[in-house]
């Protein structure tokens, strides 16, 4: 059998690999892809999978964000206290709008390295975090923190939040120009 041909069996199920593909596809992908889906999946259609898990895991993300953006804004125009307002801004850019537009453009194009999407994902989950929240703790330091500890929060989430943007950048030159999601 070549890497071109490949068959599993499973539980009575047979899933057929078929297709070109990476030895990383193949092997560290696998066993989380091949929990979630019991159909034929070319190899190719394997690694552009990673795409449509991140794209939905940033779509509910930036869901959340939203709720939360808008939930910070009506109490701000309830109490009439705009105290928040830089806190209720990066909550909906950073937050809501960048990681639904990362969500969507993932569920749009096939991305040939599949490692780069992974560290993109997690950078753009742990950086729109820790941003919209260093934030929080800096601005209003809810729980009494030292100053120097919610400003090295804050410069983490952010910088984080910046190497996300600029692995999105290289991203966008790495989508497949042959194949859409």
């Amino acid at each position: 059998m070549s890497v071109q041909d490949h068959t599993f069996n499973s539980n009575d199920q047979t899933t057929r690999f078929i297709g070109t593909g990476s030895f990383f596809c193949v092997f560290v992908h696998l066993p989380f892809i091949w929990l979630r889906y019991d159909k034929v999946i070319t190899l190719k259609g394997l690694c552009y999978a990673m795409e449509k898990i991140w794209s939905l895991r940033l779509i509910r993300l930036a869901a959340l964000f939203g709720v939360i953006g808008t939930a910070l804004g009506s109490h701000m125009s309830g109490a009439g206290s705009y105290a928040f307002r830089p806190i209720h801004a990066h909550i909906l850019l950073a937050g809501w709008l960048s990681i639904f537009a990362w969500g969507v453009f993932y569920r749009l194009y096939a991305v040939r390295n599949q490692l780069l999407v992974t560290m993109h994902g997690w950078t753009a989950v742990i950086g729109s975090i820790g941003l919209t929240s260093g934030m929080w703790f800096y601005t209003m330091n809810p729980f009494q923190w030292n100053e120097t500890v919610t400003l090295v929060y804050f410069i983490i989430g952010g910088t984080v939040s910046l190497i996300s943007f600029v692995l999105f950048l290289i991203v966008t030159f790495m989508i497949d120009q042959d194949e859409r999601v």
